[in-house]
């Protein structure tokens, strides 16, 4: 026969299991179509608009673009992968130019495509933590030119994070970050901030939410 503190301590232990188990339940977070969990895979459509990215210690002075452009996104219940990120169009923010010319074309290139995204929560916020292909590095590469020579800058990083919330036309994920590092700058000078917008699927998919 057990002792009463030996019964005692299997009680707590019992307790302290349910409690986790529970507490694990409570933290999960997901994709979901009209309130329900994804099952399998979906792609949906990403886009964005003054999505700034660029070099703010560049050598030649910081250089800041607003790009507009879109993705594809493959999701499942508690992960999505971005296959392909294209930009329509990118422009130079008012005197950030740096050692580019103004109105001259710009090209825009991602690095470390797919990125493999994870939902998580902190400080009480659902967010998507960011990795590039398996685990390297992931950012942009952008190109300009300055008298008449091609230069181009690379900003990477290995992890970022992007807090997400429900809106009217899908998921916005809010991009707000100046710690990539840099090839022509500093390892902190890398910018990308903005509003991406994971949009609803088209009819009958349905609702696209993440809780």
């Amino acid at each position: 026969m057990r002792s009463r503190s030996t019964r005692a301590l299997a009680a707590l232990v019992a307790t302290l299991a349910v409690s986790a188990a529970a507490s694990s339940v409570a933290s999960a977070h997901e994709w979901q179509i009209n309130k329900k969990a994804l099952t399998g895979s979906h792609e949906v459509t990403v886009s964005f608009s003054k999505l700034k990215i660029g070099d703010l210690q560049r050598s030649g002075g910081a250089t800041v673009l607003e790009c507009e452009g879109k993705a594809k996104s493959t999701l499942s219940a508690t992960k999505d992968e971005l296959n392909s990120l294209e930009m329509g169009s990118c422009k130079f923010e008012a005197g950030k130019n740096g050692p580019c010319e103004a109105g001259k074309a710009i090209t825009f290139g991602a690095r470390g495509l797919p990125w493999s995204m994870e939902l998580y929560e902190e400080g009480g916020k659902v967010k998507d933590r960011l990795k590039g292909s398996g685990g390297k590095e992931f950012g942009y590469t952008y190109e300009c030119s300055s008298a008449g020579i091609q230069i181009s800058d690379t900003c990477t990083t290995l992890e970022l994070s992007t807090p997400l919330s429900n809106v009217t036309g899908g998921v916005d994920a809010e991009f707000g970050s100046s710690k990539l590092g840099c090839e022509k700058g500093t390892a902190t000078s890398g910018l990308l901030e903005g509003v991406v917008l994971y949009k609803n699927p088209t009819s009958p998919i349905g609702l696209l939410t993440v809780t």
